[in-house]
């Protein structure tokens, strides 16, 4: 009888244990889907894209997308991943720097830019080429986590 009531409250705190988990890994998930949600809103908000118009609103909106993925980001390096705080942001920024980095250089290294001066919208391709990137990075996180549980 000891043993059964052992095995069962063993069960049940695994259960209760998987079942939190399982929550937390949902909360994350719906955390990103809300900062993809808001991302398209606000990109919405300048309808004109790709103009000069919507230069400042569109980087803003970036920024701040990059920001919220970058939380979540975080969160999955310290839960799951046993980095510290500072561990975790140090590389969710190398990531960040390096992609922005290498397509800047992409688009501001052509011949025809080189030429032409393609001004400011190199920075802008930059930075939505970023969100992409790191989009698609955490999405991988979140499921690299989600498969381990």
């Amino acid at each position: 009888m000891k043993r059964f009531v052992l095995i069962l409250g063993i069960f049940l705190i695994l259960s209760y244990d998987v079942a939190a988990e399982s929550q937390k890994i949902e909360d994350i998930k719906q955390s990103f889907v809300l900062c993809s949600e808001l991302f398209e809103q606000e990109k919405e908000k300048c309808p004109d894209s790709w103009s000069m118009k919507c230069y400042n609103h569109l980087m803003n909106t970036h920024k701040h997308t990059q920001e919220c993925y970058k939380k979540i980001a975080l969160n999955l390096f310290e839960n799951y991943y046993g980095l510290t705080k500072d561990e975790a942001k140090n590389k969710f920024d190398n990531f960040s720097r390096f992609i922005y980095e290498q397509y800047l250089y992409i688009f501001a290294e052509t011949d025809y830019c080189k030429k032409n001066n393609c001004g400011m919208s190199l920075y802008l391709y930059s930075e939505n080429t970023t969100t992409e990137e790191i989009h698609n990075y955490v999405s991988k996180i979140i499921g690299s986590v989600s498969a381990r549980n």
